[in-house]
């Protein structure tokens, strides 16, 4: 027994010319089709992908900046370990940016990246974590006792005169 469809409900004619014998395909996508599809094609990719493991014995001892387009740390090693990690700014809200000291914590302690995000703040546990391994991963900013370079003197200006002109220095 076949089902005829009903009459308020519209379909695509087809291109081909009739009595060729194959039926026009009027349904685009099944519903158990478009499940496979996602499970097949969303289940497998993530969003914000994991961070790598951390090896803090080939990172030399100094302090490290950097980040993501949310959250800008700066890390401080010494003696193959991570003794401290500052929030240096924070795009989150700042609930988000509060329940990320937890986290802090729990990275200096286990001294790796590989610990469980915080509940509610899922997307900026994983951009500090993010941020940390960008950091880690640059040029130390500031390594051993900082010194600063000694002033030049300042080069002579240009004067300009009453009547407009520029007079160079030596002149």
């Amino acid at each position: 027994m076949t089902r005829s469809r009903p009459a308020t409900e519209t379909h695509r004619p087809s291109s081909r010319p009739k009595g060729d014998g194959v039926q026009p395909n009027r349904k685009i996508v099944t519903p158990w089709a478009a499940c496979v599809f996602l499970a097949l094609g969303l289940g497998g990719c993530e969003s914000f992908p994991s961070v790598g493991p951390l090896n803090l014995a080939d990172i030399p001892d100094g302090l490290y900046e950097g980040g993501t387009w949310k959250i800008r740390v700066a890390v401080r090693v010494e003696k193959g370990r991570l003794t401290s990690i500052e929030v240096r700014r924070s795009r989150a809200l700042q609930r988000y940016t509060d329940a990320m000291t937890p986290l802090i914590s729990r990275i200096l302690q286990e001294q790796s990246l590989d610990v469980d995000d915080v509940t509610g703040a899922t997307m900026s546990s994983r951009h500090l974590k993010r941020a940390v391994s960008r950091a880690l991963a640059r040029t130390p900013a500031v390594t051993g006792p900082t010194r600063r370079a000694p002033l030049s003197p300042p080069s002579p200006s240009p004067e300009i005169t009453t009547n407009g002109a520029v007079r160079l220095p030596g002149e």
